[in-house]
């Protein structure tokens, strides 16, 4: 391995169109709680939730999954190529300052400011990054769902480092455990089930001596593709692949003695995230390099065969999911029309991403606080005869919620937490 990280082998050069990605991904996931609060908690309750919530959760899942490969990416990216203990306690001093300040604010908002007490388990197992698996998620802020696994990633990546294990032989273990977490329900295998994606990302930043690195647009189907079929596959998930396999595997792998998950009920098991690595991976390659990224062509393969299959099952075998609109939508129509506009969109938009990337300075902190704060608002739309008014509604469970959260974010991450970080970094010599 090489000496110097590729960071630092590149001059310090900061991929602008990266954060640009991830500020829209952060962004995606806020809109998409926004839209849907009211149908949960705000005034909207009761009513049908429109058909493209179901979209929107589907993007808010696809920017998770972006979220991973790009934290992949990054700690290549940065971290010092060989492994001792000097720098091992500096990566661990400078993720765990990277994370708390915001995180102790966001779960400050989430348990104390308007919801009613929680036992003391709850929020240190909270504190310590162990919701979803030895303490149930706190559902007034679901985001922190992916906390749990982006921090225990961080210590699986000391493993890999130090024994400095092979991507590819880490993948492959990885790729097994989504598998057999289908079918044993134990949380350290869904752990490494979803670790594939963290480390489709690290491999990427272990192989851009293999590339040359884009400065402005160009075209490529390789972006717009993928994100496409990212879409259309997790609808598939999410709903027809979910209601077939019901009755077969076990597709919640949270649920037993190991995790406390039934009451967040994720409908993506370890192994459609699995999937989706190489196409995430695409997606954050293309904006990096011309070169098409291996397994690319694979991952496209496998995934229309997948919902081949099942389109003929639905054929052939149960009827009853071809009479499903959803399927037809999803495994017809989406293939028909949605799949082709990948192709007619060619232009991969390095230059609008890098006019963006300031966003991306405050995309963690939007991630981890937007949803209590929404919540917020919309309670405030039940309790105020004020806000209730057709002319103030919009603004109060919409525009509001969204434009506060959005600065607040700004203001913890681009004020407060570089402070925070220079005086923290200087006390423990990082």
């Amino acid at each position: 391995m090489k000496n110097l990280s590729i960071y630092q082998q590149l001059g310090n050069k900061r991929l602008e169109q990266l954060d640009g990605l991830r500020g829209i991904c952060a962004l995606v996931v806020a809109i998409f709680h926004t839209i849907e609060m009211p149908y949960l908690y705000g005034t909207l309750v009761g009513h049908p939730e429109p058909f493209y919530i179901k979209i929107m959760n589907v993007g808010a899942i696809v920017s998770v999954m972006l979220f991973f490969v790009l934290s992949g990416f990054v700690i290549g990216y940065t971290t010092q190529q060989n492994y001792t203990k000097d720098e091992s306690r500096k990566y661990i001093w400078r993720r765990l300052i990277r994370l708390y300040p915001v995180y102790l604010i966001a779960l400050f908002l989430t348990f104390y400011i308007y919801h009613q007490s929680t036992g003391i388990w709850d929020i240190l197992g909270h504190i310590f990054f162990l919701q979803t698996w030895l303490v149930p998620l706190n559902l007034d802020n679901p985001s922190l769902w992916s906390l749990h696994y982006e921090f225990i990633f961080y210590l699986l990546f000391l493993i890999v480092w130090k024994f400095n294990i092979k991507t590819e032989k880490a993948i492959v273990i990885c790729f097994i455990c989504a598998i057999i977490s289908i079918f044993v329900s134990f949380h350290p295998f869904t752990i490494l089930g979803y670790f594939t994606v963290w480390l489709s990302g690290y491999w990427l930043s272990q192989n851009l001596d293999e590339f040359d690195l884009v400065s402005r647009d160009y075209s490529s189907y390789d972006f717009w593709t993928p994100i496409i079929l990212m879409v259309l596959t997790a609808l598939f998930f999410q709903d027809t692949l979910r209601r077939i396999m019901a009755n077969f595997i076990i597709l919640d792998s949270h649920q037993s003695i190991f995790s406390y998950s039934k009451a967040f009920d994720f409908h993506f098991p370890a192994l459609a995230f699995t999937v989706f690595s190489s196409l995430s991976l695409s997606i954050v390659g293309s904006l990096i390099t011309r070169t098409r990224i291996p397994f690319y062509i694979v991952s496209l393969i496998f995934i229309i065969i997948v919902r081949v299959c099942f389109l003929l099952y639905g054929l052939i075998i149960d009827h009853s999911h071809i009479q499903s609109n959803s399927f037809l939508i999803y495994s017809v129509l989406g293939i028909a029309i949605l799949l082709p506009l990948s192709f007619l969109i060619k232009n991969v938009p390095i230059n609008f991403l890098k006019k963006i990337s300031y966003i991306g300075s405050f995309s963690y902190a939007l991630y981890v606080i937007h949803y209590p704060i929404v919540f917020w608002f919309n309670r405030l739309s039940l309790t105020n005869s004020l806000f209730t008014r057709p002319l103030f509604l919009p603004f109060i469970i919409f525009i509001f919620p969204l434009l506060f959260s959005i600065l607040i974010s700004w203001f913890l991450e681009c004020r407060l937490q570089p402070i925070i970080s220079k005086k923290l970094k200087k006390y423990f010599n990082v």
